[in-house]
């Protein structure tokens, strides 16, 4: 999986979170024509998990999927782990997971 996250801060909303799924041998991306659900899964500090839709951009294809943050889900510094999902008609496939530091805000 390859992710491109800007700097995160506590309190931050609209924050895009890109993911993109590949093949872990192959690097070649995921086709998620045939998936019936795509989320990302995110996970704080509290070791709480919020589970978001994650949007397809462009063609599905290229395995590329985003969601954006919420109000409330950049609530505390720390470490931020994700990971996207992917539902298919066969069953469910997960990427690597993913962190990213959150940091404090003034």
């Amino acid at each position: 999986m390859s992710t491109r996250f800007p700097v995160l801060q506590v309190g931050d909303v609209g924050t895009i979170i890109d993911l993109y799924f590949v093949d872990s041998d192959t690097e070649a991306p995921i086709d998620l024509t045939t998936a019936t659900a795509v989320e990302i899964h995110l996970k704080n500090n509290a070791l709480t998990t919020v589970v978001e839709d994650a949007e397809i951009v462009g063609s599905p294809t290229l395995g590329h999927a985003r969601t954006t943050c919420a109000l409330g889900l950049l609530a505390e510094a720390g470490t931020l782990f994700i990971q996207g999902k992917a539902v298919f008609p066969g069953g469910s496939w997960r990427t690597a997971l993913a962190t990213v530091q959150v940091g404090r805000a003034l």
